[in-house]
Formats: structure tokens, C-alpha cells, sequence
């Protein structure tokens, strides 16, 4: 056989072999490239701050983050429903909330709730996200839930001020419109006590309208000096402790 056509029919032999090798590199590289990127990606999902639970297409619990697992102390195992009957005794709004959400799976949702964990109450907003495939069909579920203590306490607060500031005004009200008339009836007591002077039984009247006097004067000054909101009750309403609020 000639020389050259020998190479050239080596090199025909040589070339299937080698862009089969050449394939699989690159079939390895693109593996390994998805795995870093998968890698990456968990470790982002594992430090997140808000506890992340991911269910899958058959509402199986697929994967929940650190912070889930710090908050529910691995109440949810990975493989278990979400109606099973241990996960409706430990997180029951957990299966309200994936009923709620089977109807609506290609729909993001967001409410706040309160729930119990192992470490006591706590009020959280949860969002529901689906997960949609390179299909753009609906393959899963992500529920996050966000601590949301510190946001009631500040709007409590603004609340409260905002109560405490109807309050002052009222009382600023009140404490204006009955000094004048309470110190025309202290006037006109000690008057009637000059003029009548030896009169016993009326003597008397007129001492009880001055310690009424001074009662309210007493009632007025607390009004005054009120600084916070506080309430009691009184038969079937809550009224404004004005001893507790003057303190």
C-alpha cells in the first residue's frame, strides 16, 4: 500500500476515537461546572437568614435550609408529606397553607400568621413561590418564612404613641374646660362658708363640695401628668387607668 494513503487511512481510523474523547471532556467540564454551580447555590440556600422549605411536585418535603431546621429543631424530615399525620401535629398551618396552596400551585402567595416552634410563638409572614422547570411547568414549591417580631413590636409602638397622643389631647381637653368651672365652685364654697358661718349642717355641705372640689382638682392634675397608655376594665369596657398612666 503507498505510504501516504496508509497515513491518511490511519488518520480516517484515528478521528472517531478522538471526537469522542473530545465529547466527553466537554460533557465532563459542563458536569463539572453545573455541580460548582449546584454547589454554589446550596451554599447560598443553607446561609440564609429565613428559614427556606422546598417541597416537590407531589408535595413531598424535598430540602429545608439551617435556619428551618434551628427554628422547627428538624421537625420536618425530607421524604415526608406535608399532611402525613406527625407533620399536622407539629406544624399544622404547614398543611393549611400547602391545601390552600395545591389550588393556586402556579401562583406566588404572602400572608402573615402565627406559628408555634418548639421554642414558642412566633409571628412570621410566608411567602409561597413556585418552582417552574427548564419547561416552564411547575416542579416544585418554596415556602419562606420571615421573622417578623421586631416589625409588630415597632408598629405596637406607633400604635401606642399614637393612642397615648389621642389621650394627652383629650385630657389637655378636659383638664382646660373644668378648671374654670371648678374654680368658680371653690370660690363660691368658701363664700357660702363666710356668709353662713355657724350653721352646722350646712357647714358641713359646704366642706363636702370643697373635698369634691379637690378631688377633682386631683384628677385633673393626674390627667395632666400622663405619660403612658394604660387601660383597665370596667364592667364590659376598657377604660384609661389614669393612676398607672400618671405614674
Amino acid at each position: 500500500m503507498d505510504p501516504i494513503v496508509a497515513v491518511e487511512k490511519s488518520r480516517s481510523d484515528c478521528q472517531f476515537p478522538l471526537e469522542v474523547g473530545g465529547d466527553v471532556q466537554k460533557m465532563q467540564s459542563s458536569a463539572n461546572s453545573i455541580s460548582d454551580e449546584r454547589n454554589k447555590y446550596y451554599s447560598i440556600f443553607q446561609d440564609m437568614r429565613d428559614p427556606v422549605l422546598l417541597l416537590d411536585c407531589s408535595g413531598n418535603i424535598d430540602h429545608y435550609n439551617r435556619a428551618w431546621k434551628d427554628v422547627f429543631e428538624n421537625t420536618a424530615t425530607p421524604g415526608t408529606r406535608y399532611d402525613d399525620e406527625d407533620l399536622k401535629q407539629t406544624l399544622p398551618w404547614l398543611g393549611k397553607t400547602m391545601l390552600a396552596n395545591q389550588e393556586n400551585q402556579d401562583h406566588e402567595r404572602s400572608f402573615e400568621t402565627w406559628i408555634e416552634t418548639p421554642q414558642g410563638g412566633l409571628p412570621v409572614q410566608v411567602n409561597i413561590k413556585p418552582i417552574y422547570n427548564t419547561k416552564n411547568r411547575v416542579s416544585g414549591t418554596v415556602i419562606t418564612l420571615k421573622n417578623i417580631s421586631e416589625r409588630k413590636q415597632e408598629e405596637m409602638a406607633v400604635c401606642q404613641r399614637e393612642k397615648l397622643q389621642g389621650v394627652l389631647e383629650m385630657a389637655g381637653a378636659v383638664c382646660h374646660e373644668m378648671n374654670q368651672p371648678l374654680m368658680a365652685i371653690s370660690g363660691y364654697s368658701e363664700l357660702l362658708s363666710m356668709n353662713h358661718s355657724g350653721n352646722q349642717a350646712l357647714d358641713e355641705l359646704i366642706e363636702k363640695i370643697k373635698t369634691q372640689v379637690c378631688r377633682l382638682g386631683e384628677i385633673t392634675h393626674k390627667l395632666m401628668g400622663i405619660t403612658k397608655y394604660e387601660t383597665k376594665d370596667i364592667l364590659e369596657s376598657r377604660i384609661i387607668d389614669i393612676d398607672r398612666a400618671a405614674e
